[in-house]
């Protein structure tokens, strides 16, 4: 949540970009293309200063606002952005950028080895963060990240190096789902086999396979230890697509293992979190301190009620935090700093414009993952498949939760968007989904 953390990403990001040069608007991504590139003109155009009887007239209400806050003399007139914190909007925008940018590079990159690649440095990462999340409380009492850093918000959860443990749920949620995915290509490929004894030998001997099997069960493991509610709801979602989508390509014995492998790693996550002390209470609550004051129900009310004012370009992409203060109903015991629902964030701060315009880019998205699904005819549909279900996964997270306005997230989901949407293999490529 610390803006400097994700410059180094940001700029490493654009490098990648000019480095790789990805095709685009081709016949078959133009729609996501224009969609994505609409989506960055309008959240950067909210940043710019334009005339004030033009923000005034797009936005009413933003003149009270500035006239109620500002500590100096406010002229309607004056040159201003139609976002309310213009500053947090520039570091969104820095981030979504990259995402859109890393989107780009990752679906040209994502054929050949370069899906295989990625995903198993994700399964190592997400493996490396779930152990540093069970010891780093043992490591660092002190509940600093890595020592160092305190979280921004003192009412903050973290886990392993995320502030908010619904969002590192998040993070594990979409690796695990693509990972997953990749276990499942590389099992269609080398585990096929005509007597049931020969697969297990090679099952058994198949060291790539374990591990990463391995990476997918503690990253499961990682959802259920951050005891995050809307994050097991999103994971189950997740598996559950993912297997129905999967099974359609499977014979009748690999579709008994697949849900045997599914329950085996369900119940080995769910026993090594021991989860008894903290999201079993947390379910069977269904409460939480914040709960006196209202909750989710008092957050979305007030952010109805915000976006009512700026229904058509919102209060800015990623000003939020910024613009709430001034209509936040009393009593005020905690500062609403998000929405606790990714899609009445995005409304407040995106407006009608840029609601429209993203729900544009979802179908869009959709559309494309449909058509190269159906040409994918080889194993590494299932890495498709995968991706395709954790983002499912996270969408259904996202009712109760904002997780992208971490950038780990936000990156991540372009990757997965990106390893769902690629161009698929020519039937001679000749490519080892190993």
């Amino acid at each position: 949540m610390y803006p400097w953390a994700s410059r180094p990403a940001a700029a490493a990001t654009l490098l990648l970009f000019l480095f790789a040069r990805p095709k685009l608007f081709t016949d078959s991504t133009w729609m996501v293309d224009v969609s994505a590139l609409l989506l960055l003109g309008f959240g950067w155009l909210q940043c710019l200063p334009l005339p004030g009887a033009l923000v005034s007239a797009l936005t009413p209400a933003s003149a009270a606002f500035h006239q109620t806050l500002n500590l100096t003399a406010f002229d309607p007139a004056a040159w201003r952005p139609l976002s309310l914190a213009p500053s947090a909007s520039v570091e969104a925008m820095i981030n979504v950028t990259a995402a859109v940018l890393f989107y780009w590079t990752s679906r040209e990159a994502s054929g050949h080895a370069g899906a295989r690649i990625l995903i198993r440095s994700l399964a190592v990462m997400g493996a490396v963060a779930v152990v540093f999340a069970v010891i780093q409380p043992a490591l660092f009492p002190s509940g600093k990240i890595y020592g160092f850093w305190s979280p921004i918000y003192p009412e903050a959860h973290p886990v392993g190096p995320i502030i908010s443990r619904n969002h590192f749920a998040s993070w594990m949620l979409l690796a695990a789902s693509m990972t997953a995915g990749y276990l499942l290509t590389h099992a269609r490929t080398y585990w096929v086999a005509t007597r049931h004894s020969r697969t297990s030998v090679r099952i058994l001997n198949d060291t790539r396979a374990l591990w990463v099997a391995t990476c997918v069960m503690l990253m499961v493991t990682g959802v259920v230890f951050s005891q995050s509610r809307a994050g097991l709801i999103g994971l189950s979602v997740a598996g559950l697509v993912g297997m129905v989508s999967s099974g359609r390509h499977l014979g009748r014995r690999a579709r008994g293992g697949l849900l045997a492998a599914s329950l085996l790693f369900g119940a080995a996550a769910w026993m090594i979190a021991n989860p008894s002390e903290g999201v079993l209470r947390r379910i069977e609550s269904g409460a939480s301190p914040a709960d006196e004051w209202g909750g989710r129900p008092a957050i979305w009310r007030a952010t109805i009620d915000m976006a009512a004012r700026y229904r058509l370009t919102g209060v800015g992409l990623g000003a939020y935090e910024g613009a709430m203060p001034a209509y936040q109903p009393p009593p005020v015991v905690i500062l609403f700093n998000h929405a606790h629902s990714q899609y009445l964030q995005w409304w407040a701060e995106g407006g009608l414009i840029g609601t429209l315009i993203t729900v544009a880019l979802i179908l869009s998205g959709w559309r494309l993952f449909a058509r190269r699904r159906q040409r994918d005819r080889g194993p590494l549909v299932h890495i498709r498949e995968g991706a395709m279900a954790g983002i499912i996964g996270l969408a259904v997270q996202s009712i109760w939760e904002t997780p992208l306005v971490t950038p780990a997230v936000l990156w991540l989901l372009a990757a997965a968007a990106a390893l769902a949407t690629e161009r698929p293999p020519s039937p001679d490529a000749g490519e080892s989904p190993s």
